[in-house]
């Protein structure tokens, strides 16, 4: 998980891209030598893998703090023995957009900072490679967890769809955190993206949607199915990313066979 502090919420993708520009990398022995990206200083709890914040095979995943503009800015679990996936646009920009609205206006944590931890992953499909070598997503998943002061509780959603071409009109449905735990327990049981946090598991964020023009891109009205894959799930490649406007942290992981974990942070330039 990463905190990101800024004056506004870059969309999820923005994160993915900031791989490609030139960054320091520097691998280290623990999550906790990256731990300040993490909700509660707590990395996702991944059975196999990442476990009580300790990686399991040392010799497969190793830890990987990033450094852009002498900021840190993501903490890596990195598998050695797979590839970094790629992504599809899809219909993840719609559902990108308006968690992006909901983190502005309800995210914000006792100090009147915006503050909000995003997971990301993908589910690797079982034989789409890239030139034979790195693993396309069958499915895309992600979810958020922030405090409301305003709320005056904590909030949270997820969403999750295959990585397919993308159906015009068609929205990523808005589910909670247990069904998505659910759903990636199916390959790694006892999966938790926010370990021993607040973050509520059985409510969503769909009832602020009414409030927020088109330009959020949020569904017209809120589902209550839990979304279908028509994929098999072999493992899971997860990366934690970390947003915050003043302090919204974004985290991916993996599960049973991860690629890439990623976490990030960025400052508030109002703050020194």
């Amino acid at each position: 998980m990463t905190s990101l502090e800024r004056g506004h919420l870059l969309p999820l993708a923005a994160f993915l891209l900031l791989s490609i520009v030139p960054m320091v990398t520097e691998v280290v022995n623990s999550m906790s030598d990256c731990n300040k990206f993490l909700l509660g200083r707590t990395p996702p709890q991944v059975p196999g893998i990442l476990e009580g914040g300790r990686i399991l095979n040392q010799n497969r995943y190793k830890i990987i703090c990033q450094t852009y503009e002498n900021q840190r800015r993501f903490v890596t679990l990195y598998d050695t023995e797979n590839r970094i996936p790629v992504f599809s646009a899809y219909n993840w920009e719609k559902m990108e957009t308006c968690t992006k609205c909901i983190m502005e206006k309800y995210c914000i944590n006792s100090n009147n900072k915006k503050e909000a931890f995003l997971v990301t992953g993908a589910q690797p499909s079982e034989n789409n490679k890239l030139n034979n070598r790195v693993n396309i997503p069958s499915m895309l998943w992600s979810a958020f967890c922030c405090f409301s002061k305003n709320k005056k509780k904590w909030l949270a959603s997820a969403h999750w769809g295959d990585n397919v071409e993308e159906t015009k009109g068609k929205y990523l449905q808005t589910k909670t955190l247990a069904e998505l735990q659910e759903e990636l327990s199916r390959v790694n049981p006892g999966f938790k993206m926010f370990p021993e946090t607040r973050c509520p598991l059985d409510t969503t964020v769909a009832e602020f949607y009414p409030e927020f023009g088109k330009e959020c891109q949020c569904p017209p009205q809120a589902s209550t199915t839990v979304p279908t894959t028509t994929t098999t799930c072999y493992h899971y490649n997860y990366y934690y990313y970390f947003t915050t406007t003043t302090k919204v942290p974004t985290t991916t992981t993996t599960t049973t066979r991860p690629t890439t974990t990623t976490t990030t942070k960025k400052k508030d330039n109002s703050e020194n």
